[in-house]
């Protein structure tokens, strides 16, 4: 049918300016990322300024198993995101696309309160 959108939402307005693009899913970044550094209390590893990043950023977890953590994530809550192990510490990896919404992220975060 016209009009229907193969996915979440309509992204073509956006496909000719970057900076459009680009602001909503840093704001997300930056939101997702104050509220992970406070659920794990960890500083985070880079700079609060977008400047640095856009839309992906790694956090620190207290310490266990990535590889277990990032299972947990998929098996429990349908979530996939990458962890890794560097210089001893649990990483996150979070990306946020054009297609994500605050919901995504909210959805996360629960999931992290969970298994934290």
């Amino acid at each position: 049918m016209a009009g229907d959108l193969l996915g979440r939402c309509d992204v073509a307005s956006h496909i000719g300016s970057p900076t459009a693009l680009s602001l909503p899913v840093a704001r997300l970044c930056a939101r997702a990322g104050g509220r992970i550094a406070a659920l794990t209390g960890l500083p985070m590893l880079s700079s609060e300024s977008a400047d640095f990043w856009t839309q992906m950023r790694s956090f620190p977890l207290p310490g266990g198993d990535p590889a277990a953590f990032q299972r947990a994530l998929w098996e429990d809550y349908a979530i996939e995101v990458p962890m890794l192990a560097w210089k001893g510490r649990r990483l996150l990896r979070l990306s946020i696309q054009a297609y994500k919404a605050p919901e995504d992220v909210d959805r996360l975060l629960l999931a992290l309160e969970a298994l934290l």
